[in-house]
């Protein structure tokens, strides 16, 4: 905790420090992210606050990590800085969604092969053990670009994927710490000092955005604790008050929000046969602002459901994910079906008057 706090409020300072910086300097330059089409903010807005968040992040973990752990994660932090440059990229001159997916297959297979941060076995889960190093490095990259993405995804609203993403990396952050790994709580750490200095300026109305840089980092940042996550987890005895018997589970709960509205967004779009990077406001969130919510409480709204599904999945730590994911499962489709009811009866659908030709 004494490296903890300091490198979290060296993050926060420095962030907060450099955003008000950003945020004349994109006026000046007129670096706006243009309303218009799918987007739903209505003004002009500058939107490369991921570079605040990603200097805050780095310059406190310089400070947080000695020289030789710097040295032994050299390859973890190096993908971090290349999703970084890759979310610069596109924040200023666009890539398409295609070139984007090439760059983040290459930071992915850059900290699976060197890094080594890969998921070796599903621990029993559907009776898998052990999973052939082919396949360990294809899922483990699968599971990267998922959540990457699905965080990208979310980046619709004001404050919600910062929001989101910080009730991820605490859950995960706080795991760490309770079972003494201070480097990965103190990468955490340095991360959510970032993001919550820029929620101050993110939370509608929005004076700046994170764009690809920082919805990117934070995702591809949360993949790679997910996956050590259940690695490590597994490898604790069970008697450990820290183990999940669920660990896939549980990680899966610690993201839900995300992974959950990509699925159901990716499955609509393939359903309507289009391509499933196709935009549209057809995300939970834009559903939720429909029935009259504004941007604070919408992510206020799927903030309160989040935290609830992982005191569920918490409360269930003892059982397998065999039976634990099944229940999550159903939870989550039980909460789209009510919000879809909801939908039905705040915007019932007009049957077409029949046309009388004499």
């Amino acid at each position: 905790m004494e490296v903890i706090v300091p490198v979290f409020l060296i993050s926060f300072f420095i962030t907060f420090s450099t955003i008000p910086v950003i945020i004349k300097y994109s006026v000046q330059k007129q670096l706006l992210d243009k309303p218009g089409g799918r987007k739903i903010h209505k003004v002009k807005t500058p939107a490369l606050g991921g570079i605040g968040i990603s200097f805050g992040f780095l310059i406190a973990l310089s400070f947080g990590l000695s020289l030789q752990e710097i040295y032994q994660y050299k390859y973890l932090v190096g993908s971090i800085l290349l999703i970084i440059i890759l979310g610069i990229r596109d924040d200023l001159l666009p890539m398409g969604p295609y070139y984007k997916l090439l760059g983040q297959i290459f930071v992915g297979l850059l900290v699976i092969f060197f890094g080594n941060v890969r998921l070796t076995s599903m621990h029993g889960f559907f009776g898998i053990g052990e999973l052939p190093l082919i396949l360990s490095y294809l899922l483990s990259l699968f599971v990267i670009i998922v959540i990457t993405n699905a965080f990208n995804l979310i980046d619709g609203l004001d404050g919600l994927c910062g929001t989101i993403g910080s009730i991820s990396l605490m859950m995960f952050g706080y795991w760490f710490y309770s079972i003494g790994n201070v480097t990965m709580s103190i990468l955490v750490a340095c991360l959510l000092g970032g993001i919550f200095a820029f929620l101050k300026f993110n939370y509608s109305p929005a004076q700046i955005f994170m764009g690809d840089t920082g919805a990117l980092m934070i995702g591809f940042v949360i993949s790679i604790v997910a996956i050590l996550f259940i690695e490590t987890n597994f490898q604790l005895p069970v008697a450990h008050p820290s183990f999940f018997q669920n660990g896939i589970t549980t990680s899966i709960a610690f993201m839900i929000y995300p992974l959950y509205d990509t699925l159901r967004i990716f499955t609509l779009r393939i359903l309507k046969k289009r391509s499933p990077f196709s935009p549209d406001k057809s995300h939970v969130h834009h559903l939720i602002m429909r029935m009259g919510n504004t941007h604070t409480r919408t992510t206020i709204i799927l903030a309160i459901h989040t935290v609830l599904i992982i005191i569920v999945v918490w409360l269930m730590k003892n059982l397998s994910d065999n039976v634990a994911l099944p229940i999550l499962l159903l939870l989550c489709i039980a909460l789209g079906i009510v919000l879809d009811f909801r939908l039905s009866v705040a915007f019932p659908k007009k049957t077409p008057k029949k046309k009388i030709f004499k």
